[in-house]
């Protein structure tokens, strides 16, 4: 499940023809099935559907397809821009936290594995 905590319209979009639009402080579940790349698009920027997003936040998800559904390590990885983009830091933390990223003058990315349980959301 992803959840806005945004007052403005955010379309999390995966292609010219799969996309969602959050409302303000609103919630989408998603279903993510081995290797997806999904924009958080602002209301106001400019997103073409084949370049992505130079001026967005993106995040891929990565879905083994040996995970069994009941538990399972996942790899999420967040950035920005539509660059070049290098790793720097990878880490273990649980499905529920959240990552904030300050100051989006570079491109960045951040690496998560989180652990799907029975209870978890993605």
């Amino acid at each position: 499940t992803v959840e806005s905590s945004v007052s403005v319209l955010v379309l999390l979009a995966s292609s010219c023809s799969e996309n969602q639009t959050l409302s303000g402080s609103g919630e989408v579940t998603l279903n993510i099935s081995g290797q997806q790349r999904f924009w958080v698009v602002p209301q106001g920027a400019e997103w073409d559907c084949k370049l992505g997003c130079a001026t967005c936040f993106y995040i891929d998800a990565h879905v083994p397809q040996d995970v069994p559904l009941n538990g399972g390590l996942v790899k999420f990885s967040i950035g920005f821009g539509n660059g070049t983009i290098s790793e720097e830091e990878t880490m273990e933390m649980e499905s529920n936290e959240t990552i904030v990223v300050d100051g989006a003058e570079d491109d960045v990315r951040e690496t998560i594995y989180a652990f799907v349980g029975e209870n978890s959301n993605l």
